[in-house]
């Protein structure tokens, strides 16, 4: 395959499946919208949807084409297709408007959130922050680093995309955002880190709680019937466990996915709850903004079906570095150096694979 100028372009392949889709859009311009309700239109298009964490003007949700696609069953021939394919022109001025926390500062932060969360602001607040990782040369490793996340996490959702103009992106993520198949749809409560399993902390207890029931509070709302919930069970993601129950119900209008959507985004695991009040506390305390981070995306097939992740475990990929992306729960127990740790044990998934390029 031969092209002249940078496209737009997805690599995606769902937990514990050999199988990795690629597609490409020949056109540069891609379509956008500004609000979830909006996607309605694409239900018989097949391609790849990107949201952010936050929509905003400048914060869009993207849909690329699948112009070409290819499905196919060995992950290395697929990851060679890739190296045809033009690398963005990184604008490295990025940086500049980018803040890394350092330790004291992030442990600060999370001190003011305790008490705004103990005189009652909110339950929960998800705090991220931004660790930029230096890699010379990194786009002409990216076939590379890639194929090495193929090999390491196949538990996961992984992903890789190229908006032109606007970000590439790299991630192993453990979250189901939302699966729709027909009129059934399904999703996870995910929330809690720990290193072992042996004794769930209350405070984790408690923070994967809120989401379970804030999700199931949206099926209710949204009319959903014949409504299923298993878990909460302990899973592996990388090198930590979580706390994950199932959800899932009929939709008797399978029409009305994109209302679900905007109900669910964004979750308790990645916002905070109640997020109306959660969200303007993150948007006044973070040091970065979040972009694509804690978003969703996934493919859709042209039948109104799809398999939706959260832009977890992620990285926005740059000439000569990698900004990693990560955030954890903070509530009124919360523990300041735990909380470090936790986001510690989180910059693993993306930067043990990128020290095998370094």
């Amino acid at each position: 395959m031969c092209v002249s100028k940078q496209v737009p372009f997805f690599c995606y392949r769902l937990p514990e499946e050999k199988g990795l889709r690629i597609g490409v859009q020949r056109s540069s311009e891609l379509l956008s919208f500004s609000s979830v309700s909006a996607l309605s239109c694409l239900e018989n298009q097949c391609g790849f949807l990107v949201a952010p964490f936050d929509l905003t003007s400048e914060n869009k949700i993207y849909f690329i084409q699948s112009d070409i696609l290819i499905d196919d069953e060995v992950p290395s021939y697929a990851v060679e297709y890739l190296s045809f394919l033009p690398q963005k022109s990184f604008d490295n001025d990025l940086i500049q408007n980018l803040s890394s926390q350092k330790k004291d500062d992030y442990i600060a932060s999370v001190v003011r959130l305790v008490d705004e969360i103990k005189k009652g602001e909110a339950n929960k607040v998800v705090y991220s922050r931004m660790v930029p990782f230096e890699v010379l040369s990194l786009k002409d490793k990216l076939p590379k680093v890639f194929s090495e996340m193929l090999e390491k996490y196949k538990d996961a959702y992984l992903f890789w995309f190229n908006i032109p103009g606007v970000s590439m992106w790299m991630g192993a993520s453990p979250e189901l955002f939302l699966r729709k198949k027909a009129e059934r749809v399904e999703t996870v409560a995910l929330a809690g880190t720990q290193l072992s399993v042996e004794k769930w902390s209350s405070k984790n207890k408690e923070e994967q709680l809120y989401v379970e029931n804030f999700i199931r509070e949206i099926f209710t709302a949204q009319g959903l019937t014949d409504i299923r919930v298993d878990g909460p069970i302990s899973v592996k993601a990388g090198n930590v466990y979580h706390l994950k129950t199932q959800l899932s119900g009929q939709m008797e209008d399978a029409s009305s996915w994109t209302d679900l959507l905007e109900a669910l985004h964004p979750t308790p695991a990645v916002c905070g709850c109640p997020k109306e009040k959660a969200k303007p506390i993150i948007q006044r305390m973070e040091p970065s903004e979040r972009g694509f981070y804690s978003g969703f995306l996934g493919f859709l097939d042209g039948n109104a079906n799809f398999e939706f992740c959260v832009n977890l475990r992620s990285m926005r990929l740059l000439s000569d570095k990698a900004l990693l992306y990560v955030g954890g729960g903070i509530t009124k127990d919360s523990d300041c150096e735990e909380e470090w740790r936790e986001t510690e044990m989180k910059l693993t998934t993306m930067a043990n694979v990128l020290e095998t390029v370094k």
